[in-house]
Order: C-alpha cells, then structure tokens, then sequence
C-alpha cells in the first residue's frame, strides 16, 4: 500500500495506479470541457438545486442580517459524479452511502441515467421501508452492518479493487484517504461556484467569513473551495473526535478554528431541548449564562423569522457571526437544509 496525493490522500495497491490514473485524467477532461453542464442542471432543477437557497435572518443582533445557505452540496457532488461515470461507460457505480437521503438520492440519478448501482449503507436503524424504497428505483443495496468492519466506503472500495476498469467508486467523504479524494472534492465545486456568484449577486461583496455549521462530509471541501477564492477565515463547528478535528486542521493549513460543541462544555443546547423549544413545551432556555444568550437568541429568530433549526449548532453559528460582525463585513453560515423547520404565523 502506498500514500501519495492531497486531500488525506490515496492508499491503494501498487497494481491500481494505472487506472487510477486513467481515471483521474478522464475526470479533468470531463471537467475543464463543460459538457455535462446542460444533463447537470437539469437535474439539480428536477431536485430543486439548481438555485442556491439563502436564507437571511432579519436584524437580529445590532441592526445586522445574517445570511445562512441551504447545504446541497453532496447531492450535487453525487450528481455530477453519476453522470461522469455514464460519460465514461463504467458498468456498474458502487456508492458508498453516509445516509438513507444519500443513498435516495444517487438512485433516483442512477435509474434516471440508465446506470446500474449498488448502495452499501449501513441499514441496521432503518426502517424497512426507507430500504424498499431504495430497491423500487431498481438499485441493489448491500448492508455493511454484520461485517466487522462496517464502514460503507471500506466494502465499496474493496469491490472496486476487483474491477477498476468498468465499476466507478462513488464516495462522499471530501477527504481521503480513498481512492479518489480530488475528483470527490471537485465534484463540490459547481456547487461553490453557485453560492458564491449568487451571493455577491444578492448582497453584495463576497463573504470573507464562512461558518461551517454542517456536516463533516461536505463541509471540507467548501471550506477548501472558500479559502482558495477570498475568504479570510472558515469557522468550522462540528461533532467529531479529537483525532478528526486534528485533521481537519491540518487539511485546511491549520488557519481555521475548529469548534466542537459535541462537547458538554462547549455544546449550548442539546437536540432534545432544541425540539422542545419547537414544540412549545419551553419558551426560554435560562441553563447558565452563555446558555441563556442563546436561548434569547433562538426567540429573537423564531418572532422574527418564524423559522426554527433543529440543530443547535447552528444558533452557536449565529451568534458567532454575530460577534465577528464588526470584524467582516460579508459573513455567509452553511447549515444542513433538514436541520430547518418553518413554524405557523
């Protein structure tokens, strides 16, 4: 096994750097030539990504907006990487999937693009009906959960090695180590490319400060995109390990700050208090005082906006915006689109 490349990486068998290569190379004329542009947006109309969807919380702190954007990232990176697999006529595209959304996702594209496709998820806590649904859209689905290494990626990679030559390996993690983590990054950025030639359309400016309030699968590479093309600082909050956070420092050269609110210390409101809060059974969350700011914080959103997030994670985002406000002028928050509820007038 041999290491070599950006990104975390490529550890793969000496016997596959030819393909890999050839692979590679056919995924930079694929992407310098523009042709899957037409087949590309169409489908993301189909699926209602086409246009990035922002969503501005109105002068909740000191006059300011805070502008938040819809995360479509990693379906638009598994869109484009099943129409590069159909442009290059692999037989069969093996997607290791990180969730059931995912997973719906690439077969619907597959079944769309006449591409045969194998699903490897860990289907333990599904239901058995997310999983038919799945199979309806004729894709095959191989759980990884008896395995005693059930990690999607590992089995599809492992399938992969048999027959690099007519099977496409599709991953969504933006970071090695795979077998192909600068294509999977670079599926990312048609994405990036959208969000920030409409944000500048929309507000003005483009935003020198991005927060990560997402998950750790596609917030790599927009942070990586971001810090290539103006962005003064990437706040990252995420849950993770210790390890992980290590390595998403060293990933994006150590100049963004890592937050982890997984934590009890640093973690403001857990999930349960956050659907509460939802439900109407609290109306102030007074927990300490950090906590209280933010519980005062939530309100002001939900009288002003009449929306409400799930994820606690992204109200810490907001108030960091908040706080860095006299500090950058153009401060864009990415948040996970099923993380946000729209409550009754």
């Amino acid at each position: 096994m041999t290491f070599f490349g950006r990104y975390g990486g490529q550890f793969v068998p000496e016997g596959i750097h030819f393909p890999l290569k050839q692979l590679e190379e056919q995924w930079n004329t694929f992407i310098k030539s523009g042709k899957f542009e037409e087949e590309f947006q169409k489908i993301c109309a189909s699926l209602g990504f086409q246009k990035p969807q922002f969503l501005t919380v109105k002068k909740i702190i000191a006059g300011k907006d805070i502008v938040l954007a819809h995360n479509h990232a990693i379906f638009t990176s598994i869109i484009l990487q099943l129409i590069f697999s159909k442009s290059v006529k692999k037989s069969t595209v093996l997607h290791a999937a990180t969730s059931i959304e995912t997973a719906l996702i690439s077969a619907m594209i597959a079944k769309e693009l006449g591409i045969p496709i194998e699903i490897f998820l860990k289907s333990r806590k599904l239901g058995d009906e997310s999983i038919n649904l799945v199979r309806s859209l004729n894709a095959n689905i191989t759980s990884v959960d008896e395995s005693p290494y059930p990690i999607p990626a590992l089995h599809a990679f492992q399938k992969w090695l048999f027959n690099p030559s007519n099977t496409y390996p599709l991953f969504e993690e933006a970071i090695g180590p795979s077998p192909i983590p600068s294509i999977v990054k670079e599926s990312f950025f048609p994405f990036c490319n959208k969000i920030k030639s409409s944000y500048t359309e929309l507000y003005g400016g483009k935003p020198d400060l991005i927060i990560l309030s997402c998950d750790y699968t596609s917030s790599l590479a927009i942070a990586d995109y971001f810090l290539e093309n103006d962005a003064r600082k990437i706040i990252f909050i995420e849950r993770t390990r210790a390890d992980e956070r290590r390595e998403v420092t060293e990933f994006l050269g150590g100049i963004t700050e890592v937050i982890n609110p997984g934590s009890p210390a640093q973690r403001p409101i857990p999930p349960e208090l956050c659907y509460l809060f939802d439900q109407g059974a609290i109306e102030r969350i007074r927990v300490g005082q950090e906590i209280e700011s933010i519980g005062e914080l939530i309100e002001r959103i939900v009288r002003s906006s009449k929306i409400f997030f799930t994820d606690s994670r992204i109200y810490y985002a907001i108030k960091l915006a908040a706080e860095a406000s006299c500090k950058y002028e153009n401060i864009l928050i990415f948040f996970e689109p099923n993380s946000l509820r729209c409550l009754p007038s």
